[in-house]
C-alpha cells in the first residue's frame, strides 16, 4: 500500500485515470479488488495515462485518494442485499450507497465522503467520473489469501469489465 496526500495531487492534477483494488488480500473474498488489480497492473504496466494502485481502506480517506484524476475505477468486494457470489457489477458513487461494506463507525460511506470532499474542495479537483466494478462476495471475515471459488471465477469478468473502460485510454 502507498502513503498518500492529496495535497500532493493539488499540484500534480493531470489527464491520468486512477485503477484502484480495494480490499485486505488476506481476508479471503474481501482481496478480490487487489486480484483484480494486479492482472491489470500486470497486463498494462506500460500504459503512460493510468495508474495503478491498492488500497485498504474506506471512507473519507478512500475519497481523497481520487484527488486529482480525471477518472477513478474502483474495484472491490461487494456484499448487497439479494447479491448472489461471484456476480460482477458496473456501479457508480450513487449505487454505491446501497452496500452493506462499511466496518468503520468513525467513518462515512463513500458517496458521503465523496459528496464531502467536492463541498471542500470543488468539483474540478475530483474526477468527472468514478466507476466501480463491484464483485460479490461469499466470505469477508475468514483469514486466507484464497478467494472462493465463484468469487475467483469472477474475476475475469471483473478484468473485462475494467478494460473495457480503459480503452478509450490505451488506443
Amino acid at each position: 500500500m502507498t502513503g498518500y496526500s492529496s495535497l500532493t495531487q493539488f499540484k500534480t492534477a493531470s489527464k491520468r485515470w486512477l485503477v484502484l483494488g480495494v480490499g485486505n488480500p488476506i481476508l479471503s473474498d474481501d482481496g478480490v479488488g487487489i486480484h483484480v488489480l494486479r492482472v491489470l497492473k500486470e497486463k498494462y504496466a506500460d500504459a503512460p495515462m493510468l495508474e495503478f494502485d491498492e488500497y485498504d481502506t474506506g471512507g473519507l480517506s478512500l475519497a481523497e485518494r481520487f484527488v486529482g484524476y480525471e477518472k477513478v475505477i474502483m474495484i472491490d468486494a461487494l456484499a448487497l442485499e439479494n447479491g448472489t457470489p461471484g456476480e460482477v457489477h458496473r456501479l457508480t458513487i450513487v449505487d454505491f450507497m446501497t452496500t452493506k461494506r462499511m466496518y468503520c463507525a468513525h467513518d462515512c460511506n463513500l458517496a458521503t465522503a465523496y459528496d464531502i470532499l467536492k463541498e471542500k474542495l470543488g468539483a474540478e479537483l475530483l474526477p468527472e467520473e468514478v466507476v466501480i466494478i463491484g464483485i460479490e462476495i461469499e466470505k469477508f471475515d475468514a483469514f486466507s489469501e484464497e478467494l472462493t471459488e465463484k468469487v475467483a471465477n469472477a474475476v475475469p469478468k471483473a478484468v473485462a469489465l475494467v478494460e473495457n473502460e480503459i480503452k478509450e485510454k490505451i488506443t
